[in-house]
């Protein structure tokens, strides 16, 4: 609806197939060199070459999850998603197929 000028390819893959290879946590990889070579071979070269950021996040523990703040209501949310699609509305009010 609003014009973006980026574009985002997001891809997740465990660094092997057991998905413990390289953790911090207690679990350790039962994965044979072999079997984590053809795992990462499933990406190419070609598209590996296209993606410009490589970052490795670290698994966050289920602790750290569940001791969430109590977070917005569904009003409140809402209420902020209204405030900024109007804004973005008039800023883009000029612009053909932009939203009344």
């Amino acid at each position: 609806m609003f014009p973006c000028e980026s574009k985002f390819l997001g891809c997740y893959l465990h660094a092997c197939p057991c998905g413990f290879y390289g953790s911090r946590d207690q679990r350790e990889c039962t994965c044979t060199p072999q079997q984590i070579q053809k795992y990462r071979s499933k990406l190419s070269g070609p598209l590996l070459d296209r993606i410009d950021l490589h970052l490795e996040v670290p698994r966050v523990p289920v602790t750290l999850l569940q001791e969430r703040p109590q977070a917005e209501s569904s009003e409140e949310i809402r209420c902020r998603v209204e405030a900024a699609r109007a804004i973005q509305c008039e800023r883009y009010r000029h612009r053909p197929g932009a939203p009344q």
